[in-house]
């Protein structure tokens, strides 16, 4: 996928809030450099891990937690199987 394809999903997937497309983009990127997905059959996040999901098709990726059983996005759960794989969320570095 180019800069200007992820680019446009970006302003697909979230609309004209730059905050948004800001955090897609960042997220995409942080992806892109640490390709650390784990498919779910191998292992599943700890319960109450905030973690990023994604269901095969990059225009589907969430920021989740992983409650009883079920990965869960602001809208709510996701349905079971929807998720093939995670990541887990790492925190941004402090400057010293």
């Amino acid at each position: 996928m180019t800069r200007e394809e992820l680019q446009q999903a970006a302003m697909e997937y979230c609309g004209e809030d730059t905050r948004l497309q800001s955090a897609f983009m960042f997220g995409a990127d942080y992806a892109w450099e640490h390709p650390h997905w784990i498919p779910v059959e191998e292992k599943l996040p700890e319960e109450g891990q905030e973690v990023f999901a994604w269901n095969g098709t990059f225009k589907e990726s969430y920021k989740c937690i992983y409650h009883d059983g079920l990965f869960e996005d602001y809208l709510g759960a996701l349905g079971k199987g929807a998720v093939t794989h995670w990541m887990p969320i790492v925190p941004p570095r402090k400057e010293e």
